[in-house]
């Protein structure tokens, strides 16, 4: 009951909008600009032609998203334990990032994992740590947090 009364909120809310745009923007001004306005308006009619709510994901597509988590998973455990080892050993950060990426080298996420801005350790949320989760500090991240946050960078999701 709850989602008609939403979705038949949001089908007047955007028939009210769409009336209003095209009130004022069609049939007031120079034919070419009328067929601009008319493309920008058929492009919104598009986009929010979407349903209301939560999408819904196929089954194959959640296979797939399962499939790469397993797989990456598996990479980000390999990491870990060479980022464990070489603190282990007393390594710099050079050679902490030197062995991941020898380990790593060639894979689609790389640059993600060893890039210094506008990357997966960004996104991993800091919740109850206080330190900013960075590759080559173990105790600040876990593997599945970093697997998350690149499945959600690939994806386009927030997480």
């Amino acid at each position: 009951m709850w989602s008609g009364l939403v979705r038949a909120c949001y089908n007047a809310y955007r028939a009210a909008w769409l009336h209003l745009l095209k009130s004022l923007y069609l049939g007031h001004s120079h034919p070419a600009t009328d067929k601009v306005s008319k493309e920008e308006l058929d492009r919104l009619l598009a986009q929010t032609l979407k349903t209301v709510g939560r999408r819904q994901s196929h089954k194959d597509e959640q296979r797939a998203i399962e499939r790469r988590f397993r797989r990456l998973r598996k990479d980000f455990d390999a990491i870990y334990r060479v980022v464990q080892k070489c603190i282990e050993k007393k390594s710099s950060r050079q050679m902490i990032r030197k062995s991941v990426f020898q380990a790593i080298r060639g894979k689609r996420f790389d640059n993600d994992v060893l890039a210094r801005d506008r990357n997966a350790w960004e996104i991993i949320p800091r919740r109850k740590r206080f330190k900013r989760p960075c590759l080559e500090d173990p105790t600040s991240w876990t593997p599945s947090q970093l697997t998350i946050a690149l499945l959600a960078k690939e994806r386009g999701f927030f997480y």
